[in-house]
């Protein structure tokens, strides 16, 4: 299980090591990966393992997040679960966002705590955090992660790390928000290797067994809802994307469809149905093996990973196995955001984002010319409707 926390922790820091309440010095979890705060940092963030054992009920009142919010806006009610005994939630308006703030950043092994630029912050209307609120989870009215905690003072408001800092730091291999049902008594994750200098911690904190992690004293909770703990791993690390059957398959693709419905206007359930379609439902070896949903080849223009793959083609109008070139994805996310960008792009299929849901923008990719399959558009649809999938275009 992981959790964002905020501090600081020593330069010779490594994987695996405990983490200690700063209270009792008992063992609430241990280190997983962290962030570098050098320099002009967006984030300064670490990813513990957190013990199920020691969350606590009291923290219910932020509640889980159901989602995760990517594009926060300027006015958008935030709220956070502050640190003191018997704190109720505390809520603000967003009053900017892509903000600069400089921060004195100070722990054990800096005896004069150097001032740092944090770049990307969001600041509120009104100070909501204080003393020990660093790394409490921010979410939105509607429940949805927005980020962390920083600082806070009179005159930038609360100081907010959106979600997408956080997760974006390369050293942690493209890992994003998982929702879990409940916590597992165990890491999920395979071992990552984090940086190497000075970097983001976490202290202490306390989760509930509703499954949240909670924001005290520098740990942010990770929230918990409609997924098992195989669905974690897959989602978190995309490491291994071998989903059991149809409804593990949209289980498992629904956070990142909706991101990207949300960040370049595809429907979620357009790209789900069209995936399903494409890699029967995730059980193609080109998608257990490369996150590549879409049959996308590699060509000249693509600077990613790569697979190498047997494809059936014709020649002369018999079919031949060609070895073929593929798109090779660090994970689900990254799959289907170029798979956005391609209609985004694609002068042919501008007419289709006037369409905000699945079916109307399936009709127009098809009446645009996407497939030579004359029923291409009626089984997308069909699996729309099958699945219910048109409830996810309403997150739009």
């Amino acid at each position: 299980m992981l959790t964002a926390g905020h501090a600081v922790v020593s330069s010779v820091a490594e994987q695996g090591n405990v983490i200690s309440s700063v209270a009792t010095g008992e063992a609430i979890g241990s280190l997983f990966c962290w962030t570098n705060i050098d320099g002009n940092p967006t984030a300064d963030a670490a990813l513990i393992w957190v013990d199920p054992a020691k969350v606590a009920a009291r923290i219910r009142g932020l509640t889980a997040p159901t989602l995760v919010n990517t594009r926060p806006a300027e006015g958008d009610v935030v709220r956070i679960m502050p640190a003191q005994v018997g704190g109720v939630p505390r809520q603000a308006k967003i009053r900017a966002i892509d903000q600069a703030v400089d921060l004195m950043v100070g722990g054990p092994g800096w005896p004069e705590a150097p001032t740092i630029t944090y770049q990307g912050q969001i600041f509120t209307d009104d100070l909501i955090s204080d003393a020990g609120d660093s790394g409490a989870l921010v979410l939105d009215w509607q429940g949805q992660a927005v980020g962390m905690v920083v600082a806070g003072s009179l005159e930038t408001g609360t100081v907010i790390t959106p979600i997408t800092a956080i997760f974006a730091n390369p050293a942690w291999g493209g890992m994003r928000m998982a929702l879990l049902k409940d916590i597992p008594s165990a890491p999920l994750l395979p071992v990552l290797a984090p940086s190497d200098s000075m970097v983001g911690g976490a202290a202490d904190g306390v989760a509930d067994r509703e499954g949240t992690i909670a924001a005290v004293n520098g740990m942010a909770m990770a929230g918990a809802l409609g997924a098992q703990a195989q669905d974690a791993k897959n989602a978190l690390t995309d490491v291994v994307f071998e989903p059991a059957s149809p409804e593990e398959f949209i289980r498992l693709l629904t956070p990142s469809a909706i991101a990207t419905m949300r960040n370049f206007g595809v429907p979620a359930s357009f790209t789900i149905a069209q995936g399903a379609l494409e890699s029967g439902w995730g059980k193609s070896k080109l998608a257990t093996n490369g996150r590549n949903l879409f049959g996308v080849k590699a060509d000249v223009s693509w600077t990613g990973d790569k697979i190498t793959m047997y494809t059936r083609e014709f020649a002369n109008g018999a079919p031949v196995m060609v070895e073929a070139v593929w798109r090779k994805y660090p994970g689900l996310q990254a799959c289907l955001d170029d798979h956005a960008k391609f209609f985004r792009d694609n002068p042919r299929y501008s007419g289709c984002f006037q369409f905000k849901d699945g079916e109307g923008f399936t009709n127009a990719v098809a009446g645009a010319g996407y497939a030579t399959d004359p029923n291409y558009a009626k089984k997308l649809i069909a699996t729309i409707r099958a699945r219910n999938l048109g409830q996810l275009d309403k997150a739009f």
